[in-house]
Parts: structure tokens; C-alpha cells; sequence
């Protein structure tokens, strides 16, 4: 908190929050990689395609249901948990199909 106050000022820190909650969510981004461009480059464009309308989906009703109750706290969740569910289902794709796991934390595949 103390750093968004000293350089975006008092106003911003009252959001620190949300900024936990989107950092959570692009960290887990980063800790799966690009499942996306892998698939899509072994020619499994429709398994990213299905990964991608399952996170926009999972985006649009999770802010339906939140942004009413809880505002922008509630979109931040949302976003968050989408960017989790879209990363994690193509990390399970690209080790079910390609028999790689590209996430940073390696999980030994299933024999």
C-alpha cells in the first residue's frame, strides 16, 4: 500500500486490493507460459480456441455475477480466475496432446 500511495498518491491506495487479486492472477499467468502459442503452433488450433472461449466465458459470468455485488473488486476476481481457468485448461491440453508440461512448476507426467 505504502508504495502505490508514494507514487500514485492516497487516492490509488484504497485499490490495493484489486492489484493483489490481478497480480495473482498474472503470476499464475506466467507460471503456465504460452500454452497457447505452443498449441497453436503443433496445430492444435481448435484445443486454444476451446481454452480461449472457456476463459471469456468464465470472464463474462463471474462479472455478471460480481461487478453488481462488489464493483471492481468483482471484475478483478473475475479476470483473475479466468486468466487461472484459460491458463490451466491449456496447460492440461498441452500435456495430454504433446506429452509436455511448459508450466514453471514441472509436474512429472503421468505414465
Amino acid at each position: 500500500r505504502q508504495i502505490i500511495s508514494t507514487l500514485l498518491g492516497q487516492d490509488f491506495a484504497m485499490e490495493y486490493l484489486p492489484l493483489v487479486i490481478l497480480s495473482f492472477g498474472y503470476f499464475w499467468n506466467a507460471l503456465m507460459a504460452s500454452n497457447d502459442v505452443l498449441l497453436n503452433m503443433a496445430g492444435l488450433e481448435r484445443v486454444a480456441l476451446k481454452g480461449l472461449i472457456l476463459g471469456t466465458l468464465a470472464n463474462c459470468v463471474i462479472c455478471l455475477i460480481l461487478v453488481p455485488i462488489i464493483g471492481g473488486l468483482g471484475a478483478a476476481i473475475a479476470y483473475s480466475l479466468s486468466l487461472v481457468i484459460w491458463n490451466t485448461y491449456l496447460w492440461i491440453q498441452a500435456r495430454r496432446f504433446l506429452r509436455l508440461d511448459t508450466s514453471a512448476i514441472a509436474l512429472p507426467l503421468a505414465r
